[in-house]
C-alpha cells in the first residue's frame, strides 16, 4: 500500500500540473511566452530537445530582487541533456537507523550477532584498550614534562595538560569497565538498540557500525575486519608490514591474484547487500582491488602493489538511472562553509548514496554503504515542458533567488554557464523521511561556487530550498 500511496501522489502531482499548464496555455499575455512556446507541448521524450542540446545560450538581463535592488544576469550558458530516451519520477525512503532494521542487516551479514559496545566488550577487548591509553598518557605526560623545561610554552602547556585530563578520564573508564567485562562477546539477542555489532564471516571476525554523523546529515552502515592481517591475501600474511586496500585500474584486470572472476565477485557482493536488506542496486563502478604497502602511501607504481581482489561500487536508481550520479547537481556542500564574511551550514540529509563492497576469494571483506535510501515507486516516462518554456521561468523568477545569491557573495551580478538537465531531490513537506527525485533543469556555473537556479523540469516550478540548503549566518553582525 505504501508503494501505491507513492504512485498516486506522483499521478496526482503529474495531472494537476497538466491541467495547470494547459491553463497557462489559454493566457494570451505576453508575445515572448506566445513565441517561446511557439505551439509545442509537454513530451516525455528527450528527443524534444535534440536541437537545443549542446547549444549556448547567450542572454543578457537586469532581474529585480525581493527588495527591489537590480541584479545583472549574465549568460554564456552550454545547454547539457542526459543520453537517456526519458525521463522518470523516483520515491526513495530513508534508510531508518531503528531496531527492525538494525536486526536485519546484522543477522543477513552474520547470522549470529554480538554486541560490540564498550559495555559489552569481553575482558581481552577492554585490556587492549586500555593498554593503548595508558601508552598514550605516559607519552603525554613525558612530554609535558620536557615542555615544562622550556620557557615561552605557556600556551602549548596548557593545551597538552587539557589532553593528559582527557586522556587520565579515558584510562579511568576502561578501568572500571575491566572490572565488569565478561569473558566472551555477548550474543545481541534481542538488543539492537546500540550502534555497533561484531560477527564472524568465513571465519574472520569483523565489525558492523551505524554511523551518524553532522546532527543526522549524514549516516553510513560500515563492515569492516577486526584485524586487517585476517584479510590479507595469502602472499601478505607472516609478512610483519601494515597493507592496506583500494580500489584500483580495471585495466589490471589480468594481474588479479584472485581466484574468483569478476562476474561471480559482483554475485557474491550483490548477495551480500541482498541479505542486508538492499537489493535491486545499480552498479556503477568496477576496479580491481589493490594491495599496498603501508610505507608505499605516497608512492602507488605497478611494482609496489599487490592486485588481489575486486571493489565495486552500488547506486540505488530508477529506469537504469543511478541516483548518486547526481550528487554534484543537488549543490551539496557536505557541511560547514565560510567566506570573508558569511558562514554557511548545509543541514540537508546528503544525497550521496554510494555504497562500496571489496570483495576476495574470502567472499565479501569489506562495506560501506552512504546514506542508504531505498526505493518506494517510480513513474516513468513523465512529460517535460519545453526548453523555450524554461527559458521564460528563468527570465521571470530569477530576481528572488538573485538577491539571495547577492546576499550570499556581495556582488551586484550572477554569471552562469551551463544549464543542466537531470535529477533533482526534493524532501516530503509531510514525512521527514521521503524524497522524490524529479527531472529539473539547473542554471549553474563551473567556474564558480555560486548556488545553482533550479526548475523543475515538468511544471516549470522554482525549487526554491535555498533555506534548507543554507542557514546563513552574518559574521559582520555576530
Amino acid at each position: 500500500m505504501r508503494k501505491w500511496g507513492g504512485i498516486l501522489r506522483i499521478l496526482l502531482l503529474m495531472v494537476t500540473t497538466a491541467c495547470l499548464w494547459a491553463c497557462s496555455a489559454g493566457d494570451d499575455s505576453g508575445s515572448e511566452d506566445r513565441e517561446g512556446r511557439a505551439g509545442r507541448e509537454s513530451s516525455a521524450g528527450l528527443g524534444q530537445f535534440a536541437e537545443e542540446k549542446g547549444s549556448i545560450w547567450d542572454d543578457t538581463w537586469t532581474a529585480k530582487t525581493a527588495s527591489g535592488d537590480s541584479v545583472q544576469v549574465n549568460l554564456t550558458a552550454f545547454v547539457e541533456v542526459p543520453d537517456l530516451e526519458q525521463m522518470s519520477t523516483v520515491e526513495v525512503q530513508r534508510y531508518e537507523f531503528n531496531e527492525e532494521n538494525k536486526r536485519k542487516a546484522a543477522e543477513g551479514i552474520f547470522g549470529e550477532v554480538f554486541l560490540n559496545d564498550e559495555k559489552h566488550l569481553p575482558v581481552q577487548e577492554i585490556r587492549e584498550l586500555l593498554d593503548t591509553w595508558l601508552d598514550i598518557e605516559r607519552a603525554q605526560q613525558k612530554a609535558l614534562e620536557e615542555l615544562k623545561q622550556e620557557e615561552g610554552k605557556e600556551g602549548e602547556m596548557k593545551d597538552l595538560e587539557s589532553d593528559l585530563k582527557t586522556d587520565r578520564a579515558t584510562v579511568k573508564r576502561y578501568e572500571r569497565l575491566l572490572k565488569k567485562a565478561p569473558d566472551d562477546f555477548v550474543r545481541a539477542e534481542a538488543d539492537f538498540s546500540g550502534k555497533e555489532y561484531t560477527g564472524t564471516r568465513e571465519g574472520v571476525r569483523y565489525r558492523l557500525d551505524f554511523v551518524t554523523e553532522k546532527e543526522g546529515a549524514f549516516e553510513r552502515i560500515c563492515m569492516e575486519p577486526y584485524e586487517i592481517e585476517d584479510i590479507y591475501p595469502g602472499r601478505l600474511k607472516g609478512k610483519g608490514e601494515s597493507y592496506y586496500c583500494i580500489g584500483g585500474d580495471i585495466k589490471l584486470e589480468s594481474a588479479n591474484q584472485c581466484h574468483m572472476g569478476k562476474e561471480e565477485a559482483e554475485k557474491t557482493a550483490r548477495q551480500f547487500l541482498q541479505k542486508a536488506g538492499f537489493g535491486g542496486l545499480i552498479l556503477t563502478g568496477e576496479e580491481t582491488l589493490q594491495w599496498i604497502d603501508g610505507g608505499e602511501r605516497n608512492n602507488r607504481n605497478r611494482d609496489s602493489m599487490l592486485v588481489d581482489g575486486w571493489h565495486f561500487t552500488f547506486s540505488p536508481g530508477a529506469e537504469d538511472v543511478p541516483l548518486n550520479d547526481y550528487v554534484d547537481f543537488f549543490d551539496y556542500s557536505g557541511g560547514i562553509t565560510e567566506s570573508d564574511t558569511m558562514i554557511y551550514w548545509d543541514k540537508r540529509f546528503s544525497p550521496d548514496c554510494s555504497i562500496s563492497i571489496d570483495v576476495t576469494d574470502r567472499g565479501v571483506i569489506r562495506a560501506n554503504l552512504a546514506n542508504p535510501v531505498t526505493v518506494i515507486s517510480s513513474v516513468p516516462g513523465v512529460k517535460l515542458l519545453p526548453l523555450a518554456d524554461i527559458k521564460n521561468v528563468i527570465r521571470n523568477d530569477i530576481g528572488k533567488f538573485s538577491g539571495l545569491n547577492q546576499k550570499k557573495k556581495r556582488i551586484p551580478s550572477a554569471s552562469y554557464n551551463r544549464l543542466t538537465l537531470g535529477y533533482y531531490r526534493v524532501s516530503d513537506p509531510g514525512h521527514d523521511n521521503l524524497y522524490t527525485y524529479l527531472p529539473a533543469w539547473r542554471l549553474w556555473s563551473n567556474k564558480n561556487d555560486s548556488p545553482s537556479f533550479v526548475v523543475n523540469a515538468m511544471d516549470g516550478s522554482v525549487i526554491d530550498d535555498w533555506e534548507e540548503k543554507w542557514e546563513i549566518v552574518d559574521k559582520t553582525k555576530r
